[in-house]
């Protein structure tokens, strides 16, 4: 072995950092206070961008870098240099799998977008719970305005 002690230099280094680890953690640095939020912001909208860009990547591997396409339409693929398991897309044939590649994205992408569209933001058993929330509150509210008036 080239340095012997290494195993043990690693070991007291690591408990030192275990060490100042949870010191930091438990005295210097406090989890924050929670605040209520009203949805995930921002968030949302970045959400749905990646759905809408995994949609366009994955239907371009499906399409151009998969034997997906292939597999379905032997008839649109030649051997590339007598290589049986490298096909390569005949002369004249790539606007029918571009055509594909592009029904298939937009389908998707309209069922994704009616999906946004269909879908409600919570579970009606959670809008449930938040309208008897404020049904109790206002309810609440008349009785101690009641009460004061009187």
């Amino acid at each position: 072995s080239a340095f012997p002690l290494a195993a043990a230099l690693s070991l007291v280094c690591n408990v030192v950092e275990i060490l100042s680890d949870s010191i930091r953690l438990s005295k210097v640095f406090r989890r924050p206070e929670p605040k209520r939020a009203q949805d995930i912001g921002l968030w949302f909208s970045i959400l749905q961008g990646l759905v809408i860009i995994s949609i366009f990547t994955n239907c371009l591997i499906i399409s151009f870098g998969s034997e997906q396409i292939f597999s379905f339409f032997p008839q649109w693929f030649k051997n590339a240099k007598g290589d049986p398991t490298h096909h390569v897309i005949r002369k004249g044939s790539v606007k029918f799998v571009a055509a594909i590649m592009m029904t298939m994205e937009h389908s998707l992408a309209f069922i994704c977008v009616g999906l946004w569209y269909v879908m409600h933001d919570a579970p009606v058993w959670v809008q449930n719970c938040l309208q008897r929330r404020t049904w109790r509150r206002t309810q609440a509210r008349k009785a101690i305005e009641k009460r004061d008036t009187q």
